[in-house]
């Protein structure tokens, strides 16, 4: 397998990783947001001062793709070499 074919596999294996954490993390906040956010005639639970439904369905899914996505960047993502630079020598630099 070549360079490009290494790269492009690797860079859709990420993406496909961060797709997946989006999704799964926008069905999550949405489904629990929707279904206990804002009961009519209740009175909402407080946690930390803060409703519990805000707490459950933004607040914890946020830490945890947070948790999940530094793991990922720092332990199960791999830098590729994209070969050498091959722009000019004097390319870039401050006249």
């Amino acid at each position: 397998m070549n360079r490009s074919a290494e790269i492009l596999k690797s860079s859709r294996r990420d993406a496909r990783f961060v797709a997946g954490m989006w999704a799964t993390c926008c069905l999550y906040t949405v489904g629990y947001c929707g279904l206990f956010a804002y009961q009519p005639g209740s009175a909402p639970d407080l946690l930390f001062g803060i409703p519990s439904w805000v707490v459950w369905g933004i607040l914890a899914p946020w830490m945890f793709a947070t948790a999940v996505t530094c793991w990922y960047a720092l332990g199960a993502m791999k830098d590729e070499d994209l070969g050498e630079d091959h722009a000019a020598p004097d390319e870039g630099a401050d006249g």
